[in-house]
């Protein structure tokens, strides 16, 4: 139980079984972004990702700790809302996910690359990179991994603390590895689904690996534990949003003026192979913006409300979306007239805008369709 100013914030029973929509506009914040973050990826070498700019900013700031750290915690988070055996649950969606992240490389990589190869010939582009990009790391594989892992701690019963603690571990423990190549891209790719590998030639790069990405997971499945049992929202999130948000924008900025840890550049591709006390940082971003959008939309209408959920629900359904959209705009259609899939700032700002318009409305489509075959 803690006290604040003579009030008791956390009840020791569920006192709030609603949806928690300051989550929901975290979530629907980061679908809506994702493609023009995603278009800068693909279409900036990293020369122009590293200098400060809309490409650094999309690339290493609303691409790094304010999308695919939140994206984690919001699914950690989701884990006290299930209602059925945990363990048997998270077995099965661990299982869909990694089913699901094969099929998103079917069609973002496996498909514009064949008929990229056939326009082109060009095995160099097309073709070379195939396998590590097919079978490589990304964040479904990890949503993947962490629910069979999550699943087994569950199964054993561990307590809140020690899945944290865990988390905690297992980042430690992957620390070391950062950087590992085997000097064999097969064996680099198996296991950087695990820790942080980077091979000599630049041809693989691990995003998330299951060690060093598990924190955030769990600490949003800790938070949301106590975030049922809040019993005075505005009280409690006055209080933590201002030093969540300060610490997080003091080390972010530190890092990223000096160039060194997760916001020190190199294509952002530094981020993915964050330390622990980094890690920590991102959460306390995340349960920073959840506050700011509470405190900001605590009194929004119904509308609005409505809208923010039906994006927040589909996050996963415009991820695959957004991610396929790109990569045949990008590094099929733009790569193929041109010969280069390098695009400048402002023309990829708004190739981003449109896209990530389609995808919204992609995937609005087809939860309509899903949920006219559900009522059949």
């Amino acid at each position: 139980m803690v006290l604040i100013k003579d009030e008791k914030v956390f009840d020791d029973q569920i006192c709030n079984t609603e949806r928690i929509f300051e989550l929901d506009v975290e979530k629907a914040v980061i679908a809506l972004q994702l493609a023009i973050i995603h278009v800068f990826v693909e279409c900036s070498p990293d020369e122009i990702l590293d200098a400060r700019g809309l490409p650094y900013f999309f690339d290493s700031i609303a691409g790094g700790p304010f999308a695919a750290p939140m994206f984690m915690f919001a699914m950690g988070i989701g884990l006290q809302f299930i209602s059925e055996h945990v363990d048997r649950y998270l077995l099965r969606r661990g299982i869909k996910l990694l089913a699901l992240a094969f099929g998103l490389n079917v069609c973002r990589y496996l498909v514009p690359s064949l008929i990229g190869f056939a326009l082109t010939k060009d095995a160099e582009f097309y073709l070379q990179p195939l396998p590590y990009l097919f079978f490589g790391n990304d964040i479904l594989f990890f949503a993947g991994l962490a629910s069979l892992l999550m699943a087994l701690f569950q199964h054993f019963h561990m307590s809140r603390r020690m899945i944290l603690a865990a988390g905690a571990l297992l980042s430690l423990i992957g620390t070391p590895f950062n950087g590992l190549d085997t000097g064999n891209q097969a064996l680099n790719v198996l296991l950087g689904h695990f820790v942080g590998v980077e091979d000599a030639a630049g041809e693989g790069y691990s995003d998330f690996p299951l060690l060093l990405w598990f924190f955030s997971y769990a600490s949003g499945y800790v938070c949301a534990y106590y975030l049922r049992r809040l019993r005075n929202k505005n009280q409690f999130y006055k209080l933590v949003t201002p030093v969540c948000l300060g610490l997080s924008v003091v080390v972010m900025t530190v890092e990223s003026v000096n160039g060194f840890g997760m916001m020190g550049g190199n294509g952002a591709n530094v981020f993915y192979h964050m330390l622990l006390p980094e890690a920590f940082v991102c959460v306390c971003c995340s349960l920073g913006m959840m506050g700011l959008y509470h405190l900001m939309f605590r009194n929004a209408g119904h509308r609005f409300r409505h809208a923010v959920i039906v994006v927040s629900r589909s996050l996963t359904t415009i991820y695959v979306i957004q991610w396929t959209l790109v990569w045949w705009s990008v590094d099929l259609i733009v790569y193929v007239m041109r010969g280069s899939k390098w695009i400048n700032p402002l023309p990829a700002l708004l190739l981003g805008v449109v896209l990530s318009a389609a995808s919204a409305l992609l995937a609005g489509l087809w939860q309509s369709i899903r949920h006219r075959r559900g009522a059949a």
